[in-house]
Parts: structure tokens; C-alpha cells; sequence
């Protein structure tokens, strides 16, 4: 049987992640970081080590080790992160209502419920799986109003000393506030795959995720893991627990990028999703420079479906380097019921 884990992460600075969707400018970026990214990020900081190369691969592929997207947390002045709030992306799904509106006034206010509905990017895992185990939309309302600040935007102008001519660029951040970070979630089939992929989040804690890392971004604290399991006194520990054990679900949402396998694409017919582009550089001790990799398209993260995906790992063709190039889309999926 499968065991998960959270891994909270303590962010030691500003992070670069990349919005590679809305153009893959410098300035652009936000704040959650895809698993993916995750993956390849593992992939380049282990590459140099063969035997560690192949075996964290081949857990992924055999289904041993399933990997989430990182979402926000908050801690709420808790210091137990095992009492602190953890996010899920909301959903993208649609429930039809009939609602009846007479005035003016009601229209305003529907308009209104609807645009607060519509900013909100990351709803509480405990909202999403309340006691009965269901999610409520019209609570997402009271989400936007609660929803707590996790950081802020931040944009700084560079010189290029490249050139001689130097010229002025701006770089965006995201830098969270000492009560909040990011977190994932790992299942694994067996303890020596979770043995082999904390040894893994160790070294690239010294390295650093996202973009920018050379200038000191994306370093992080791994704080301890905690398992996952049904406890009344954990309330959003609990309510994940519930959305990842839920097997007879309404429909089962991604917690990771997906990118879903020839005999899954049926079953977009019946899902409500979006995609997102994926594009970037290679990074590799064979290459000199930046090097763009060839562009992809991946099912984004809320995304929702009758049943899940099971997602592969793609290979890019880089005529550049001798070794393989992958982009991860394993699927990673929780049940929700709606009331």
C-alpha cells in the first residue's frame, strides 16, 4: 500500500519560477511550482550520478514513487507543521444551478460573488474535503475573503555586464512571508524509495529550484516530512487524507502537470480542464549556453476528470547531448465530491 508524505519547504530567499504560459519573460512568474519542474530539477541536480540517475527514474516509471506539484502553505503562528493550513489548486469544474435573479441589485451582487470566486487560485485543503468529505463552492466565496497573504510580487532592474553597452532588464520574484513556503506531496510504494528520495531533496536544497539560482534563488529548508494518515486532530492532514484514499469520487482532480498517455485522450471529452505550455532551457554539463528546448503542452494542475490519468514521461530531442531529456507528466490525482 502506498504511503504519502508532505514535505514542507522553509524558502531561505526570493524564488523565480518562471510563467511560461503568458510568454516566459523574466518578469513573469508565480508562485507555485509545477511537478514537473520538480522532476527535471532532481534529474539535473543528481545527473552526474548514474546509478542515483537511474534508480530515482525508474521508481517514477515503475509507479513507485508518485510526485505533486507544490502548492502554498500557511502557518498560522502554528510552529507544528502538522497543524498548519495547506492549499490545493482550486478546481476546474463547473456545476450548473438555477438561480433566480429579479433586480438589479441581486445581479450586481451574483457579478460580484463571481469575480472574488474567480481570483481565487488555491483553495484549503480542509475546504475541499470538509467533514462529510465534500466541497461546497459557495464556500469559495468565504475562501477569497479569508484567503491568507502568502507573499508579494517583487520585480528588480539588472545591468547586463555581458556587453559592453550594458543594458537594464527586470527580473520577478515571488518572496514568501516567514509564516508561509511551498509544499508537496510523495507517495511511495516502498521505504527504500522514500529512503532514496530524501537523500535526493537534501542536495537540491543546496542548489536551489525555480530560476535565478546562480543569483542566489530557490534555496529552501526541507523541514520534516510528515505521513498522511486519518487523524481527527489534524484538520487539513486529515482532509488530505481523505482526498487522496477517495476512490469512488464525483470526479478526481491533478495535483500535478499531466500530459496524458495515447489511449487517455477519450477521456478529455468528458473533463474540464486547461492546458499550459512548457518550454525553457536545457540545462546540462554537455552544453555551452543556454540551450531552448522544443515546447509541450501539459494538462495544468485543478484541472478534473471522471477518472484519473495515468500520465508518462515524454523524451525532447536535443541533438546537443548525448543523454536523454524528459519531461515528467505522471499523473497525480485526488477525489472530490461537491454537495
Amino acid at each position: 500500500m502506498m504511503k504519502h508524505y508532505i514535505y514542507p519547504l522553509k524558502l531561505l530567499g526570493p524564488v523565480h519560477f518562471g510563467d511560461t504560459g503568458n510568454g516566459g519573460t523574466l518578469e513573469n512568474v508565480v508562485l507555485s511550482f509545477s511537478s514537473d519542474s520538480l522532476y527535471s530539477a532532481i534529474c539535473n541536480e543528481i545527473g552526474r550520478n548514474v546509478e542515483l540517475l537511474e534508480s530515482f527514474r525508474k521508481n517514477v516509471k515503475d509507479g513507485e514513487l508518485v510526485i505533486s506539484s507544490l502548492f502554498p502553505y500557511y502557518s498560522d503562528g502554528e510552529e507544528n507543521p502538522s497543524e498548519w493550513q495547506y492549499y490545493l489548486p482550486k478546481p476546474i469544474y463547473t456545476i450548473q444551478r438555477e438561480r433566480t435573479i429579479t433586480t438589479y441589485a441581486e445581479t450586481k451582487e451574483q457579478a460580484t460573488i463571481l469575480k472574488k470566486v474567480k481570483k481565487v487560485e488555491f483553495v484549503r485543503s480542509s475546504l475541499l474535503s470538509n467533514v462529510e468529505g465534500q466541497f461546497n463552492f459557495d464556500d469559495l466565496l468565504y475562501d477569497a475573503e479569508t484567503m491568507p497573504e502568502f507573499g508579494s510580487f517583487a520585480v528588480v532592474t539588472r545591468v547586463n555586464k555581458r556587453e559592453i553597452l550594458g543594458l537594464p532588464y527586470h527580473v520577478g520574484s515571488y518572496v514568501f512571508n516567514s509564516n508561509s513556503g511551498l509544499y508537496f506531496i510523495v507517495g511511495f510504494q516502498t521505504t527504500s524509495s522514500k529512503v532514496l528520495f530524501d537523500q535526493i531533496i537534501e542536495l537540491l536544497s543546496y542548489s536551489g529550484i525555480g530560476g535565478k539560482r546562480s543569483s542566489g534563488y530557490g534555496k529552501f529548508e526541507c523541514l520534516k516530512e510528515i505521513e498522511i494518515i486519518s487523524t481527527e486532530d489534524l484538520e487539513d492532514v486529515n482532509a488530505l487524507y481523505r482526498l487522496i484514499t477517495n476512490k469512488n469520487a464525483q470526479s478526481y482532480m491533478s495535483i500535478s502537470s499531466v500530459i496524458p498517455d495515447e489511449n487517455e485522450v477519450h477521456l478529455l471529452q468528458s473533463g474540464t480542464y486547461s492546458l499550459k505550455k512548457r518550454s525553457g532551457f536545457v540545462s546540462s554539463s554537455q552544453l555551452v549556453g543556454n540551450v531552448k528546448r522544443n515546447s509541450c503542452y501539459s494538462i495544468k494542475e485543478g484541472s478534473c476528470f471522471v477518472e484519473p490519468l495515468k500520465g508518462k514521461i515524454i523524451e525532447l530531442q536535443e541533438p546537443s547531448v548525448s543523454h536523454v531529456i524528459e519531461r515528467h507528466g505522471i499523473g497525480f490525482f485526488v477525489g472530490v465530491d461537491y454537495e
